[in-house]
């Protein structure tokens, strides 16, 4: 059985989700910002539990503090993350 990697982007609002391709899934957590659930300690419990296979920060939307809390999980457990700097639309670049 193949493994479908579990990528989780943070940051940002919905409408503007990058397309990646079928052959992965994507988890979303939008920015309080964008009247998303925020929910950083719900992403960081996914981190650390093992369900996620790389992390995507949409840095721009992401306060320093759920920044540094999911770095630290990322750090922690080992999964690798990139830092965009901008927010959906850059990461499409």
């Amino acid at each position: 059985m193949k493994h479908t990697p579990k990528i989780l982007l943070v940051g940002g609002c919905d409408r503007m989700t990058p397309i990646f391709p079928e052959a992965v899934q994507v988890q979303r957590v939008e920015s309080r910002r964008y009247s998303g659930n925020g929910s950083i300690r719900s992403a960081v419990a996914r981190v650390r539990s093992g369900g996620i296979d790389f992390v995507i920060l949409l840095c721009r939307w992401l306060g320093h503090p759920a920044h540094d809390a999911l770095v630290n999980a990322c750090k922690t457990k080992g999964v690798p993350f990139v830092r965009i700097r901008g927010g959906a639309s850059s990461a499409v670049r």
